[in-house]
């Protein structure tokens, strides 16, 4: 075979992994986003109250807590393709179960279970991905992996809307979905990362060698998941038409999707520390001019559009990070533990975000979202981050 030959079958096995890992990733984000909606609004139905919906809906990061620090030993000794065929698994599994059980302990038993399948998934992708993007490109291939992951988290309220919470049948849909995201897989058996040693390292190593990745992590989840589940909800407390405040959530998504190329394309093109001090400077401002555009639409929608891109751009920017400041073996567990902190926020975001509303109707909301943001941008601003390519 001669040396072009194997150079685009080497082409060809790359573009298939990589097409593989952005659909896995999408399909985490739709199953989160779906079973969050799905299952609120199903013990809504029931009479639940949101006190019990809020602790259920936490499983999810819990889960991923709990196992999120195993996940790299696991992928030291058994062949990642296959656990993430378990993870795939597990979920399907997980939403089947809690399609036929209407015992609330049951629930959330299930609920833990699929943050399980959720989190192998998760870190595993990431993991592989990071190690297949080359520092001349990671941020292209970083942002199109961002892009994916929220068209997944903006895909499923979509699917939602249109199949109904009724029934059986958006269960099935989303089973449906996770078991055809396995086809792609079969190609990751190719896939020329060896995982062995990735266990000697873990989350509080990581966490010593680089803390600023961490605090980068929990940020993108505490402001990310907030605007997603409140966003609309401060709209409407500020008496915007219902329509306008789901509208303008949709423009946060929008933006959140457009966007992740564009900040990859300048992580590869700038120095990747200005790109932090960037995305978390420009979410901070969002943040604070909303209550002040979000009665003018051609200054609200435009501001909107752009905070869902550098909220989301927060996590995209992290991911970019990880894969110039590690490699080897400490790659795994580097994805895990920021994985873990994204968790962590998405656990926390959404309580004191909503409390804070609670507190001062309804700017709290906003003054939280821009104080997190903030302090993002000190730590960036004080450290010494990762610089990436420059």
């Amino acid at each position: 075979m001669s040396t072009t030959q194997i150079t685009e079958n080497q082409h060809s096995t790359y573009k298939r992994n990589l097409i593989a890992i952005l659909i896995s990733v999408m399909v985490v984000g739709i199953t989160i986003s779906m079973s969050l909606q799905l299952l609120s609004l199903i013990m809504d139905g029931r009479g639940y109250g949101t006190d019990i919906i809020g602790l259920h809906s936490a499983m999810t990061a819990v889960a991923i807590l709990t196992i999120g620090p195993f996940v790299p030993k696991l992928m030291s000794r058994i062949n990642s393709v296959i656990l993430m065929y378990v993870g795939i698994a597990l979920i399907a599994l997980s939403l089947f179960s809690l399609a036929h059980s209407e015992d609330m302990l049951s629930w959330f038993l299930y609920r833990y279970f699929l943050g399980l399948g959720i989190c192998l998934v998760w870190v595993i992708s990431e993991t592989c991905i990071n190690a297949l993007a080359e520092s001349h490109n990671r941020g292209k291939i970083m942002g199109l992996y961002g892009c994916f992951f929220a068209v997944g988290f903006a895909l499923g309220p979509i699917i939602l809307t249109l199949v109904g919470s009724e029934g059986l049948l958006p269960f099935y849909i989303a089973i449906a979905i996770i078991l055809v995201s396995a086809i792609p897989l079969f190609y990751l058996g190719n896939i020329d990362i060896d995982f062995n040693g990735h266990d000697n390292y873990g989350f509080w190593h990581i966490g010593r060698r680089s803390p600023l990745l961490y605090v980068i992590g929990f940020t993108a989840g505490f402001v990310e998941v907030s605007v997603y589940a409140l966003l609309h909800i401060y709209g409407i407390h500020i008496n915007l038409p219902v329509h306008d405040a789901m509208v303008m959530l949709s423009v946060f998504v929008i933006g959140s999707v457009v966007l992740q190329p564009v900040i990859g394309r300048c992580a590869d093109r700038f120095n990747l520390r200005g790109v932090f001090l960037m995305v978390t400077f420009l979410c901070a401002a969002a943040a604070m001019l909303l209550p002040y555009t979000i009665h003018n639409p051609w200054l609200l929608w435009p501001m909107v559009f752009v905070w869902g891109g550098v909220a989301i751009g927060i996590y995209t920017a992290g991911i970019i990070g990880i894969g110039h400041r590690f490699n080897g073996d400490e790659l795994a567990a580097a994805n895990s533990g920021f994985i873990m902190m994204y968790a962590g926020g998405t656990l926390l975001g959404p309580s004191i975000s909503g409390y804070a509303m609670k507190w001062s109707d309804p700017q709290g909301f906003v003054w939280v979202l821009a104080l997190i943001s903030i302090l993002c941008f000190c730590f960036v601003w004080m450290a010494k981050g990762p610089k990436g390519r420059n």
